[in-house]
């Protein structure tokens, strides 16, 4: 127990280390960025905290603490909840890990985005995620250029009446041309154009103990503050002084006369740059308007909606911000109320009504809080303008045409609030690695094939389910679990036949593999106990094919033999009789490439039937769809056979069936085989995949089983046992126990080694970024403030010296930044694939 604890608490160290890195260099431009660290800071150490305790020790002036902690919820890094504010209870603050963890995969989420969506997408994506939420009103003032303008032309009244308010209130105080009437001497009380210092109005003992630099830099770098929450602070967060004057009084925009605070880490991702002027918290209306996207109001909508659709954005409500632990128990005692007033809920009986009752509160919950096309839309449809009367007389067929082009769409609210969904990015990197798996196996076009797959069952109900599956599930080998009950020997009994290669497999993708494609039924239930599951994740090969890139050539991979080698069918032919594919053709399964009989006797008899004739456009079309089908039929047979559980192919159904918790288990123990591998050599990976596959075994055992000697397996074991890798346990012979007549059996720890290498893997990202900050503050300080303060990297005013060693400096960086991203892929596969680790939970 203490020694699961001691490892979660080393995990959480150093992801607190990696995400305080993180948090301090994403909000390094906001004047408050020390008290954002240093309460995200005292949070991450303590836990749940109160705002007195967090005021107490932090010694943070409360308007300052409640300006640091709306920025933090603002950006969902810190997650709150009050048990009942009717009876007074405070409002409890802790910090989100993994939202936190996410900004070093925010460039990596955008750009996948742009990949798939466009560059429009990635910018709306941008724009969202460098404000931590926003309206879709937000949104429009942001694209639309209607409003643009409208927001543009407020601006610059209000900067005008500003101005003449300004200039009222220096007549009226004496003040002219920058200095008092009468006196020179004061011209040092004053600060630029003439314009008094303004100073913060101090209202607690901690204000008045800070001193006036402080202040004077919290009114400047509190224009970066969030504007949603002022109704949280004792002040204005603008910054106002005693005689009400602010910075920026807009609610669309910031003080213009912002410091450049140099480069962070956001610029360095490309985290939260939503364009080249944009600012911190707010859009920013003074962009270049040539370089900036604009899109008409229905084009907006319309993108929204597919975000939200397809699970890039996700709807944001009251619950986004309560703890997942304070949810449940909310919902815990509501149905305890309601149903269970007594309070029993355990027992034959009433356990799983009680377990019925809580999932289904759950899921209404959950329904309520997703994105709903119907709910979240505004009272009215827009749709396309009547021409009918609508126009003056004169010709519109310009306008006609344009309207009548513009499909009709429905509008979503205003007041709907969007933010970024990062387990969409968990899921999008899924299908990525096994793309790229698939595309090693059997070649760039089959590995297409199963791209168009996975990508088309990211948002599918029961894709999603499997992932849940594999999250509730403890990531516990098959081979463990066996040897607790039995020995090595029937271990070796069991697992005869099976595949050296292919790891322990439960079976939960039997009868979708060497030759029986057809018989679907066994994929997802040979067995009685499989009946009441649901079935596996399905998609038709129809909308596979639909889409597919045309320009994808799923014919000549065929007949060269790309996918069908020699080796594949040698893997997949095991005397079975072949397959029969749907036009009444035997299958390409096992068989030569030039044994195949692809599409030429289809074509060739219907072709020398109508020799002469003009053949149907129509038909001519369905023959190459149909003949496509089939090309598209033999890929996916070639991915039924491959070892490592890819999919199952119906023939019959014409159907694919993912068996998700498989392909992550088996994706999860290759990574921790290539880290083994990577840190203790050969031998030790040897010996691990021999332990995950037999259970528990002796010295001797792995010995004679791996082929290794003996002395060398000794050292090995015992260095892997010493970091935590194995297990031992003592089995003795009689009643002495004496250590000459004990067995000791060693046995693999998955789980424990996932929580190893992703300690380590977050200490590398650590120390990457701080390498990166050391290089940046040290040989190369000078020419990146020279750059800075042109403006740009391309600069002609640098020498020859200076431009080899900028170029230095970003080769510097980019290396880093790209080991940075390697180790995010590793933790995406050891911790999203796998469900939140326990340090992540909240």
């Amino acid at each position: 127990m203490s020694k699961a604890s001691g490892d979660q608490q080393s995990t959480l160290r150093h992801l607190k280390e990696l995400c305080l890195i993180l948090v301090d260099k994403a909000f390094g431009q906001i004047g408050a960025a020390n008290k954002i660290k240093q309460i995200f800071s005292y949070l991450a150490d303590h836990g749940r905290q109160p705002l007195a305790v967090i005021k107490q020790y932090t010694r943070i002036p409360l308007r300052r603490l409640k300006l640091a902690l709306g920025i933090l919820i603002q950006h969902h890094l810190i997650r709150h909840y009050c048990q009942s504010e009717e009876y007074g209870y405070p409002t409890q603050f802790q910090v989100d890990w993994k939202s936190a963890y996410s900004i070093v995969r925010a460039p990596k989420f955008l750009k996948l985005v742009k990949d798939r969506e466009g560059e429009v997408a990635g910018d709306v994506l941008a724009k969202v995620l460098h404000a931590g939420h926003a309206t879709v009103d937000h949104l429009a003032d942001e694209y639309v250029p209607e409003r643009i303008a409208k927001a543009k032309q407020l601006k610059k009244q209000a900067a005008k009446e500003k101005a003449a308010k300004d200039k009222a209130a220096k007549r009226d105080s004496g003040i002219s041309n920058g200095k008092p009437n009468g006196d020179q001497a004061g011209a040092s009380k004053e600060g630029v154009n003439g314009k008094p210092k303004l100073k913060l109005k101090t209202t607690t003992a901690d204000d008045e103990s800070m001193d006036k630099s402080e202040d004077e830099e919290e009114v400047d770098g509190s224009q970066n503050g969030l504007d949603d929450n002022e109704d949280d602070s004792d002040e204005s967060p603008n910054g106002d002084d005693e005689d009400g004057v602010a910075n920026d009084q807009s609610p669309k925009g910031n003080g213009e006369d912002k410091e450049d605070a140099g480069p962070s880490l956001r610029e360095e991702l490309n985290f939260g740059k939503a364009g080249d002027d944009a600012e911190y918290d707010d859009f920013d209306y003074e962009s270049d308007d040539e370089s900036r996207l604009t899109m008409s109001e229905p084009e907006l909508h319309i993108l929204l909606r597919k975000l939200l659709k397809e699970g890039y954005l996700n709807k944001v409500g009251p619950r986004s911000f309560i703890p997942e632990a304070d949810l449940d128990e909310e919902i815990k005692e509501t149905i305890i109320k309601e149903r269970f007033p007594d309070g029993r809920i355990t027992g034959p009986k009433t356990g799983p009504q009680y377990q019925e009752a809580f999932n289904s509160l759950k899921r209404k919950y959950e329904e309520e809080d997703a994105y709903n096309e119907v709910t979240d839309a505004s009272h009215g449809e827009i749709k396309r303008p009547r021409l009918n009367g609508s126009l003056t007389n004169g010709d519109h067929s310009e306008a006609s045409s344009t309207a009548a082009n513009d499909p009709p769409f429905m509008k979503l609210s205003e007041d709907l609030v969007v933010g970024v969904n990062y387990d969409k990015s968990a899921l999008m990197l899924r299908s990525i690695k096994l793309e790229a798996l698939a595309e090693r196996s059997v070649g760039s076009e089959t590995g297409a094939v199963y791209g168009i797959i996975l990508r088309q069952l990211e948002n599918s109900v029961k894709f999603k389910k499997e992932l849940d599956k594999v999250k509730k599930e403890e990531f516990e080998d098959e081979g463990q679990n066996g040897g607790e009950g039995q020995n090595a020997g029937e271990r070796e009994n069991q697992n005869e036949g099976e595949n050296d290669g292919e790891g322990e497999n439960e079976g939960a993708n039997e009868g979708a593999n060497e030759g029986e494609g057809e018989n679907i039924v066994g994929v997802n239930g040979d067995d009685d106990d499989d009946d009441d599951e649901e079935p596996l994740p399905s998609i038709t090969d129809g909308a596979v094919l639909e889409h597919l890139d045309e320009l994808t050539d799923l014919e000549s991979t065929l007949k060269r033999g790309g996918p069908l080698s020699p080796e594949i069918k040698m893997e997949g032919n095991d005397g079975d009789a072949p397959q029969a594919a749907s036009n009444g053709e035997p299958a390409t399964n096992g068989q030569q490439a030039s044994d195949v009989p692809i599409k030429a006797e289809p074509d060739a008899d219907p072709d020398a039937d109508n020799e002469g004739a003009a053949e149907d456009p129509f038909m001519a079309s369905l023959k190459a769809r149909n003949r496509r089908l089939t090309h598209l039929e033999e890929h996916l047979e070639v991915l039924a056979e491959q070892p490592g559980d890819f999919l199952s192919h119906s023939s019959t159904t014409h159907e694919s069936f993912l068996n998700i918790t498989q392909l992550t288990k088996n994706v999860i123990a290759s990574e921790l085989d290539s880290a083994i591998k990577a840190r203790f050599g050969k031998n030790a990976h040897r010996i691990v995949r021999l332990l995950r596959e037999k259970g528990k075994l002796t010295d001797l055992q792995v010995a004679v089983t791996g082929l290794v000697d003996i002395n060398d397996v000794r050292t090995i074991l015992t260095n892997l046992q010493f970091k935590g890798f194995l297990d031992i346990s003592e089995l003795p012979k009689d009643n002495t126990r004496q250590p000459a007549k004990t067995l000791y059996l060693y046995s693999w720890l998955p789980k424990q080694a996932r929580r190893l290498v992703m300690e380590s893997t977050y200490k590398t990202m650590s120390r990457l970024l701080q390498r990166i900050e050391v290089e940046r503050k040290g040989k190369y300080k000078n020419i990146i403030e020279k750059g800075e303060r042109a403006k740009t990297w391309e600069v002609q005013t640098l020498s020859d010296q200076e431009k080899t060693l900028l170029k230095e400096w970003n080769d510097v960086e980019e290396k880093m930044m790209v080991q940075v991203q390697r180790c995010d892929d590793l933790v995406a596969v050891l911790r999203d694939f796998a469900g939140d680790g326990p340090e992540l939970k909240y």
